[in-house]
């Protein structure tokens, strides 16, 4: 005779009416559970016209595990998260899951989006230490920062009690992550798209720095502000003063004469001789005797230098006018061209340290962002730079608003989820008393034919 049965069965006192059907009714309309439903209905089933038995293929109990601890699902869900990675486990339903999807769709465009404009800064930042290993740091690193800037921002959706501050620490560091890689978003599509051009612009100012560093040496040679030159002048405006407060019959007069002009032989020694010969003869300028001659020395190359500067500035500025950058350089600068630029395989001018190359696309790009006459020039770099604003900002917002939602708050309420496992312990309790009930009223039937 079948067994009575309770029909009112909680977590042990009796306060929850339950049936079996109650929780397939729950597994149907979880979201959380909907990898489940797909798998059932992946399950062949295999009915006995004889014994009237329904029989269905087990369900490998991997399917649960594999959920959350597939690698490849791991690393998606880093990257693209889920829409219920923002709620939490203790209640939910499609609706809000659907709702919070355009908040988290929006957060991963937006992190994914920085780490894809910041990825040439990170690379040429690390290339002259890291050589060829530079390009996997960088994706390792750029990666990095999004799966952290997405952590943070899921983390920043738990306002509950006790966990407020930990939210807004949160959302903190989100902002943080991503104003600081929309801040080089700019320069990184820059160096995307527009790498020759950054070299040109790069060739163009150091044209235009070696022709300034020119005309600065031109007129520091013109006006005696050689400090070479004005060591050797104090040295004998010194020994002069120091001369004219001696008598000749002073024992002090003769070394401090020969200190200033040399002796009376090496005096003899110089005359005549041009500038050139009289170092030749001496090795260089300082070890010429006689303060005031290495001064009077020095006076005439530095103009000299000074006329044939000049002369070469002349077919500085004419070749400005007439060759580009890199010929320029090449012809009158060889060392620094060399030194600067390189050319890869495919035969294209390349700046040649990473470094450089980095430093000269962020002052380029921030001299034209802060000058209203070049900023059209930026073109597609100033539009990557302002969908990075905008994605980062409306991320932080959309973020911050889910958080103080109250679907999100009790979706990480301790107490919804102890009254929902207090209902599952019923649902096991309850399952187990149905179906052996269902098994005797089976039994009943056949027996009655």
């Amino acid at each position: 005779m079948p067994e009575e049965l309770d029909s009112k069965l909680g977590a042990g006192d009796g306060s929850v009416e339950l049936t079996p059907l109650q929780l397939i009714r729950w597994i149907d309309t979880s979201p959380d559970l909907a990898y489940l439903r797909e798998a059932a209905n992946r399950v062949q089933g295999r009915y006995d016209s004889t014994t009237g038995e329904l029989t269905f293929q087990e369900l490998a109990v991997t399917t649960v595990v594999s959920q959350e601890k597939n690698p490849k699902n791991y690393l998606a869900n880093l990257f693209w998260p889920r829409k219920n990675s923002l709620r939490g486990q203790s209640c939910a339903s499609e609706d809000f899951d659907s709702s919070n999807n355009l908040t988290v769709k929006f957060m991963a465009a937006s992190t994914i989006w920085d780490a894809v404009t910041t990825y040439p800064i990170i690379q040429f930042g690390i290339t002259d230490f890291a050589g060829w290993l530079s390009m996997p740091f960088a994706v390792a690193l750029s990666l990095g920062l999004t799966g952290v800037s997405n952590n943070r921002g899921q983390v920043s959706c738990n306002r509950t009690k006790g966990k407020k501050n930990s939210a807004k620490v949160a959302l903190l560091a989100f902002l943080g992550i991503s104003f600081a890689r929309t801040a080089f978003s700019g320069v990184g599509i820059d160096m995307i798209f527009n790498r020759q051009g950054i070299t040109r612009g790069h060739a163009d100012q150091l044209v235009k720095d070696q022709i300034s560093d020119t005309e600065l040496r031109v007129k520091e040679l013109a006006t005696l502000q050689n400090p070479i030159l004005k060591d050797y002048a104090d040295a004998c405006t010194a020994t002069e003063d120091q001369l004219k407060g001696l008598a000749k019959n002073n024992l002090l007069w003769d070394s401090t004469y020969r200190k200033a002009y040399g002796s009376f032989k090496e005096q003899e020694q110089m005359r005549g001789l041009t500038n050139q010969q009289i170092i030749k003869l001496h090795g260089s300028v300082s070890n010429i005797p006689g303060d005031c001659n290495r001064q009077r020395i020095q006076t005439d190359l530095d103009g000299e230098a000074a006329t044939a500067l000049r002369n070469k500035l002349k077919v500085y500025r004419t070749d400005q006018e007439n060759m580009n950058s890199y010929t320029f350089l090449s012809t009158h600068f060889p060392d620094t061209y060399e030194e600067q630029f390189t050319i890869n395989s495919d035969g294209e001018i390349q700046i040649r340290e990473g470094g450089v190359l980095l430093g000269t696309a962020i002052n380029q790009f921030y001299s034209k962002l802060l000058t209203p006459s070049e900023i059209p020039s930026l073109g597609f770099s100033l539009i990557g730079m302002l969908m990075s604003i905008i994605l980062s900002a409306g991320s932080a917002y959309s973020l911050w608003i889910k958080s103080k939602e109250e679907d999100m708050l009790m979706s990480y309420s301790d107490q919804i989820l102890a009254d929902r496992q207090d209902l599952l312990n019923g649902y096991s309790e309850k399952l187990e008393i149905s179906q052996r009930r269902r098994r005797n009223q089976l039994h009943s039937g056949n027996g009655g034919n």
